[in-house]
């Protein structure tokens, strides 16, 4: 049995000392799915009158998503277990996640899980019609998450089970986010699941935003000013990209173009802050955020609740990372140690309860470029090299072992990474955008090579993964 919280990679010194090179640091913005109905809450009780369950899934850390079902194991013995039917009736395929919470359980020695299945569930044969697994149990910090997809029509079972034969649970309860159109893109003006060359001007008391689509439609507007940091997102829960600044000299950030509502100003930093948008708590709406490197404590303003949290993740002189590492949809909290090439997580799947990875994975020149590379619906951790232009990915979708380590040479010295799905596959494109030319140059995925165009001008912030000018 894996144990649960931190997961360590580790590859031999070769190869992480082969990984030395100047860079700087992304944040990939928007990585969120569009929320169909409210959360809905489920409640109930382990038991000794419960079904009984034949084996149980093998707790290996690994789980499965919406976008991938990685292929489960079991483990002997006879558990108790609860099953909940529930039918998608949106007309179209879902992705469900759902949030287990086992607090009511009381000690984790009465730790559960869940497992989903797709029509029924034979407690008897629980590999059969499998759809949903989280990896791992509750744990000490008494939750766990998974996510899966249910066709048009598709009747659904949640099952909740002990994973200490003979152990009761009080009380559990669990909540389903019916959700679709999941994605993440970067920079998608037009919401059709493919980023744009997106680039960020500013110019003295005035800044542009200017775009374009692959096939050549442009768009210009105004917001922000110089000296403002782009932290473009969706804002407005609408799918598409929003516009938005982040003024440090004022800790404001700007997330509209409309002067009439006070360009949707709020209140959210200090000078000195690194901003790092996302969605924190899988509402289809990217939240304010920062990370302060004086004292590495990240601060979130949830739009959900409109409640605050701060979190304790990575030390000083780190560098964020954040993306949605455990497939969860929501943003995982994450910090890049230049000096020893650490990565460590705060998975969103636990309640940000519990360390998810820790990889050491480059050092203090690479430039940190996390993003679903396999298209399993988790990042990937990845740095890429600009003195010889090759990306270096661990695919999440793969063991270690078969072929997860993965080489992609694609660019040059000078190159700023732009990492986004270009070609709506749901897997993300190496990218670069070259300042020296004003170039962007794109390694499509799906199949259509690659893409070279012109566009932009001296100056330019690249924005379609934002903010390359981090420190």
């Amino acid at each position: 049995m894996k144990r649960q919280g931190i997961f360590r990679f580790s590859f031999c010194s070769f190869l992480l000392t082969a990984l030395l090179i100047p860079g700087s640091l992304h944040v990939i913005a928007q990585n969120e799915c569009n929320s169909l109905s409210a959360p809905a809450v489920t409640t109930g009780s382990i038991a000794a009158t419960d079904t009984d369950q034949t084996l149980r899934l093998f707790r290996d850390g690994r789980g499965g998503t919406c976008e991938f079902l990685r292929p489960p194991t079991t483990s002997a013995g006879t558990y108790d277990a609860d099953s909940y039917t529930f039918t998608n009736t949106s007309g179209g395929p879902i992705c469900v996640f759902v949030d287990l919470d086992a607090t009511g359980c009381g000690v984790a020695t009465n730790q559960i899980s869940i497992s989903a299945y797709l029509g029924s569930y034979n407690p008897a044969s629980i590999l059969t019609n499998i759809i949903g697994d989280p990896g791992l149990s509750t744990g000490q910090n008494f939750a766990t998450s998974m996510n899966f997809a249910v066709p048009a029509g598709g009747t659904y079972v949640i099952v909740v089970h002990n994973i200490n034969a003979g152990t009761t649970c009080a009380s559990y309860s669990f909540t389903r986010y019916e959700t679709n159109a999941c994605r993440d893109p970067g920079f998608d003006l037009a919401n059709d699941g493919s980023a744009d060359l997106a680039l960020f001007r500013p110019s003295g008391g005035l800044a542009f935003w200017n775009s374009i689509t692959l096939s050549g439609a442009f768009n210009s507007v105004q917001l922000g000013s110089a000296g403002d940091i782009p932290v473009d997102g969706d804002y407005n829960g609408d799918e598409a990209s929003d516009v938005a600044v982040f003024r440090p000299s004022n800790g404001t950030w700007y997330r509209s173009t409309n002067p009439a509502n006070n360009y949707n100003a709020v209140l959210w930093g200090t000078s000195g802050d690194i901003p790092v948008e996302g969605d924190y708590d899988r509402d289809g709406i990217t939240d304010v955020a920062v990370y302060r490197p004086s004292t590495a404590r990240w601060f979130v303003l949830r739009s959900a609740t409109s409640s605050y949290s701060e979190y304790a993740v990575g030390a000083v002189g780190d560098k964020p990372v954040p993306a949605d590492y455990d497939g969860v949809g929501k943003m995982d909290l994450a910090a890049f140690r230049p000096s020893d090439g650490l990565w460590t997580t705060l998975a969103s799947s636990g309640n940000f309860g519990s360390y998810g990875l820790q990889v050491p994975f480059g050092t203090s020149t690479d430039i940190p470029v996390p993003a679903d590379y396999d298209g399993d619906g988790k990042a990937d951790v990845a740095v890429f090299r600009p003195s010889t232009g090759v990306w270096y990915i661990i695919r999440s979708g793969l063991p270690a072992g078969a072929g997860q380590f993965q080489f992609v040479t694609f660019g040059t010295a000078g190159d700023i990474p732009q990492p986004a799905d270009y070609d709506g596959d749901r897997k993300a494109d190496p990218a670069v955008y070259r300042p020296s030319n004003n170039s962007w140059w794109v390694n499509r995925s799906g199949g259509a090579g690659v893409f070279a165009t012109t566009f932009g001008a001296a100056g330019d912030i690249p924005t379609t993964a934002p903010n390359p000018h981090l420190p």
